[in-house]
This record gives structure tokens, C-alpha cells and sequence, in this order.
């Protein structure tokens, strides 16, 4: 286990494993035709589908989910495409709001989580360099934004377990998660919840 996984273990309390949402790496890399962070891997095999909840993010928590075969079909990439049909039409609409390539491109952005809102997480990756190395960004694609102070994109020079990490332990504060950072100064404190809220078996075979 490396030492962001551990962290985040211990932030969330976790010590079960992900027995029912197990992933075939194998073909969801194939189909993909890229090899993703062994970090992001590693997670997904320690944690089940779940939500990771900060405790200064109003706005909801980071929703990670592995790829899965869609229905009957071997479609490891059924969610992803979905994802990235998406980000390509926030492309189409508003070029100027888009900073970087969006995969299959060279450098391309990849999405691998949501939030509870609209809001995607991505990997930052620069050309030649190796999955480890990838970094994080995150979108909301230019909604629920109170003006144009707040930003459509932020980056953050973290892998996705660290980032992961970050919010849960409150140290990582996205303007685009929370949507409005000047509205939470005024709110009343937030309840206290799980750091982390699994999927049940039972959600997870719903998720078709």
C-alpha cells in the first residue's frame, strides 16, 4: 500500500477491501489503450465505489466509481465515454474555457471521478510523461459558477489518491467543489459525516 493510500485509510477508517467491485485492468486498459496510474489502481482495489466527503466541502463529495462492463456488453468504457462525449461538447461550446487537450488527444485531460454535483476530476498529463506522473484537475464546465471571479478549472499538483487525501484531511480547498467560497464564509458549520460512504453491494449492481 503506498503512503497516500495509507493515509487516506487512515483519514476514512477503512479496513475492508473492495471484494465486490473488482476490476479487469487488463481489458479496461486494452479497450482504453493506456495504461493508467498505479495509484488510482491500487485504490480501487482497497476501496469499494464510494463517496469521499471533506469537511469544508459544502457542495457534496468526490464520487469514485470503477470502470465496469455496461450491461451485457464487455464495455469497460460505457460511463468514461459518456464522460468524455461531455467534456467535448464543454469544448465545443466554450473553447476558451478549456486549457488543455482532451484525451485521445497527445496530452489529453482523462476523467476519473465526479462529484455530487456536475463537477468531473481529471488527469492533467503532459506529453511523454508516465501515468505516475500524472496530475489533477478539476471542472465544473461552467456551471453553477456565482460570476466570473470563480474558476471553470482548477489544477493541483497532486496524484488522485493525494488529492483524494487532501480533501478528506481538509487540507486541499477546491473553489470548483465548494462552487461559491464566499457564500460558505456566511454559512452555518457543516455537519459532521463519514469521511468516506461506500456503495452497498446491493447500489453498486444498481448502477446499470
Amino acid at each position: 500500500m503506498n503512503d497516500a493510500l495509507r493515509q487516506l485509510a487512515d483519514l476514512t477508517g477503512w479496513q475492508g477491501t473492495a471484494t465486490y467491485s473488482s476490476t479487469d485492468w487488463v481489458a479496461v486498459e486494452r479497450e482504453l489503450g493506456l495504461e493508467l496510474p498505479s495509484d488510482y489502481k491500487e485504490l480501487l482495489s482497497t476501496f469499494p465505489p464510494g463517496v469521499y466527503f471533506a469537511p469544508n466541502l459544502r457542495a457534496g463529495g468526490v464520487g469514485v466509481l470503477p470502470p465496469r462492463p455496461y450491461l451485457d456488453f464487455p464495455d469497460h468504457l460505457h460511463q468514461f465515454s459518456t464522460v468524455m462525449d461531455e467534456l467535448r461538447e464543454w469544448r465545443r461550446d466554450h473553447p476558451d474555457d478549456v486549457p488543455r487537450p482532451l484525451f485521445p488527444e497527445p496530452g489529453g485531460m482523462v476523467p476519473w471521478a465526479h462529484s455530487d454535483g456536475n463537477e468531473f476530476l481529471l488527469w492533467v498529463r503532459e506529453p511523454g510523461q508516465s501515468p505516475q506522473e500524472w496530475t489533477v484537475a478539476v471542472t465544473n464546465q461552467g456551471m453553477w459558477r456565482p460570476d466570473d471571479s470563480n474558476p471553470v478549472v482548477e489544477e493541483f499538483a497532486c496524484s488522485a489518491t493525494e488529492f483524494l487525501v487532501g480533501v478528506v484531511s481538509g487540507a486541499i480547498t477546491s473553489e470548483v467543489l465548494a462552487r461559491d467560497m464566499g457564500e460558505l464564509a456566511s454559512l452555518p458549520p457543516i455537519p459532521r459525516r463519514q469521511p468516506f460512504v461506500p456503495l452497498t453491494e446491493e447500489e453498486w449492481n444498481s448502477e446499470d
